[in-house]
């Protein structure tokens, strides 16, 4: 009798929510080599350099790179919330070489749901970076 009050109490609590951390677009960055630029910053590029956004095809992706770090369980599971939240009606930006430099979530998205394009910009030349990183960062 004990034994089942015991599990009815434990039926009846609500077990805790795991936090997933969120990331803010402030937070947004691209890096190159030693370059650091933050998403805003490629925006406001987009906007001086007046571009208007084209349909990148998917199937032109490559899958090979990883645009983020999933080092352990809690890194993944934020990178899928990312994923999951990442607005696909929001064009990608695309560095003056063709590199994802803003947007990974969004083709990840755009993959899963099978789209065969998404919209992109692609940068004429990169704007001044924000920081400069040493090699040890």
């Amino acid at each position: 009798k004990q034994y089942l009050k015991m599990i009815f109490q434990f039926n009846n609590m609500k077990p805790p929510v795991v936090e997933v951390k969120k990331l803010d677009f402030s937070e947004s960055h691209y890096v190159k080599d030693t370059k650091k630029w933050f998403a805003s910053t490629l925006y406001e590029e987009v906007k001086k350099e007046k571009l208007e956004p084209f349909e990148f095809p998917l199937a032109a992706f490559d899958l090979t790179i990883m645009g983020f770090s999933t080092s352990d369980m809690e890194s993944f599971i934020f990178q899928c919330k990312r994923v999951f939240n990442a607005d696909t009606s929001i064009p990608i930006i695309l560095d003056d070489s063709g590199a994802v430099a803003d947007g990974f979530h969004r083709v990840c998205k755009a993959i899963i749901e099978g789209k065969r394009t998404i919209k992109a910009y692609r940068l004429n030349r990169m704007p001044e970076e924000d920081e400069t990183l040493d090699r040890g960062e």
